[in-house]
């Protein structure tokens, strides 16, 4: 219930590294005047070890998360940081209809293009009914994996923010997680994946998005907008803004959840 959530975000039980890493304590007029997307992307790529030289994979789906995840990823390697290869995957889940589909891919060719990366586009087996959300996830993950190994890159960027990690947490709690399970998303997962913008909120990666001098466009899932559409909605939509005010603000939540 809301009243359990709100005693454990008091109670500081929920242990989180992007929290503290670049984003923690900020007042509002230092976050407007925070790090520039990629100088942040860059600092969690060197926590995270992946500055290696060898190499990155990056999942874009052609929504506003992943097309910063790659432009901030392209400034990076155009400022000289070891980032090594830059390669760009694209994944069809033949969900949204064949128009969105073809939509979105020829967003994600095009942005590759113009940065000078190469895209390469998996689609769900047309003969494979749909899935879980679980098991989509396995099948992106376990392409990545095989794409960059061939490509020669040895790490793999997804686009999770910090709302995204708010979420997850939640998320588990709603489904029952015990509470001394519930962990956050890692800057760095042992499968080799890394989440460079985990400590950056999604306004920021649309304020960057929608500067004069970068005016990147993106596709939106119109779906993301509707509460019934899913728990993961929900808990976006209605149970993050009902903790925000009970705790006082987002600051104030997201404090909470980085207390230990």
């Amino acid at each position: 219930t809301t009243s359990v959530m709100l005693s454990t975000l008091r109670a500081g039980r929920i242990r989180n590294y992007a929290y503290r890493a670049i984003y923690q304590r900020r007042t509002p007029a230092q976050e407007a005047t925070c790090l520039s997307v990629e100088r942040a992307c860059a600092e969690s790529l060197r926590a995270a070890g992946a500055l290696s030289g060898r190499g990155m994979l990056a999942l874009v789906s052609g929504g506003a998360d992943s097309v910063a995840l790659l432009y901030a990823l392209a400034a990076i390697r155009d400022a000289g940081e070891p980032l090594g290869r830059l390669e760009v995957l694209h994944f069809d889940h033949r969900r949204r209809g064949a128009a969105v589909a073809a939509k979105e891919e020829a967003l994600v060719c095009a942005h590759a293009a113009a940065l000078g990366v190469t895209a390469q586009v998996i689609r769900w087996p047309q003969e494979r009914q749909s899935c879980s959300h679980a098991e989509a996830r396995a099948w992106r993950y376990s392409h990545a994996r095989r794409v960059a190994l061939a490509q020669g890159v040895h790490h793999i960027a997804t686009a999770h923010h910090l709302d995204d990690q708010v979420e997850t947490v939640l998320l588990k709690m709603v489904r029952g997680v015990a509470l001394p399970n519930v962990q956050a998303m890692q800057l760095r997962s042992s499968n080799g994946v890394v989440r460079p913008l985990l400590a950056l909120r999604k306004r920021q990666l649309l304020a960057w998005l929608q500067a004069p001098q970068r005016r990147v466009c993106w596709c939106e899932d119109a779906s993301n907008t509707r509460p019934d559409a899913g728990t993961r909605n929900a808990v976006r939509l209605r149970l993050v803004p009902l903790l925000e005010e009970l705790c006082g603000g987002e600051r104030a939540l997201l404090a909470r959840l980085d207390e230990a």
